[in-house]
């Protein structure tokens, strides 16, 4: 972990030694990190059925009853990745933000807050270390619940502290487009802390709360954030009397 990142976020040795268990740990087999691996779990549980044939996502995305489900993952989940993009169709969507991955015929540009999806149109949409970068969260959550069906998932991992008891927004946009730290705290970036994409967010232990007000009934995997475990996923699904606001048909 960058040094520079372990000082500005406060982290302790205990704690950096977690948020390091959580990018590592990699699958000899995908490349897939911890919080990979977890994500791909939960994505399994959710749509594939029980069968012992079924061992990693390349299996359930080879059957043809993966079809019946529409799938979006948002920016490179390490090892995740190269998986979707042997399955990339109508039924996987590969998605990202930064415009110079958009050279691959296979990946979508989207914006969470400004998505080109269709209202309804997802099961479930997969993010990893993304929503902290989001300037505006509300609008990316109201995009979200949009998208998905009533009933989907978002199913997401973000950094978590568990001393930090309260979802608070760290950084912003000004009106003219400039970066501005709210209440005196330094501008923090992933990965370096200097430098890398702006956290907008720093997510609390809160945060079935905040899911709670956008209209998703939230589920923690792999139990409470620690100091010695900070590689949970987070299921966020979509009530089905929470209302997208507003509708969105685009061509696909």
């Amino acid at each position: 972990m960058a040094p520079a990142l372990v000082r500005l976020w406060n982290l302790s040795p205990e704690l950096t030694r977690a948020f390091v268990e959580k990018e590592s740990g990699f699958c000899g087999v995908c490349g897939s990190n911890l919080r990979a691996r977890r994500l791909a779990r939960v994505i399994l549980d959710l749509l594939a059925p029980p069968d012992p044939t079924i061992r990693c996502l390349d299996d359930w995305w080879s059957r043809a009853d993966s079809r019946c489900w529409r799938i979006a993952l948002f920016n490179a989940i390490p090892g995740v990745d190269w998986i979707a993009a042997r399955h990339a169709g109508p039924h996987v969507l590969r998605c990202e933000y930064e415009p110079s991955r958009t050279d691959d015929p296979t990946i979508r540009r989207e914006d969470l807050t400004r998505l080109n999806l269709d209202t309804g149109s997802l099961d479930m949409v997969v993010t990893s270390e993304t929503l902290e970068h989001v300037p505006d969260l509300n609008q990316a959550w109201a995009e979200l619940r949009r998208v998905l069906r009533p009933g989907g998932w978002h199913v997401f991992t973000v950094p978590q502290r568990p001393d930090q008891a309260k979802t608070v927004a760290r950084a912003r946009l000004s009106p003219s487009g400039k970066l501005e730290a709210l209440d005196e705290l330094a501008l923090l970036y992933h990965p370096g802390g200097d430098w890398g994409w702006p956290v907008f967010t720093e997510f609390g232990l809160d945060l079935n709360e905040v899911l709670d007000r956008a209209g998703f009934d939230a589920t923690l995997k792999f139990g409470p954030v620690s100091h010695r475990d900070v590689a949970q996923v987070w299921v966020a699904q979509r009530r089905a009397d929470s209302s997208p606001v507003g509708t969105k048909s685009v061509s696909n």
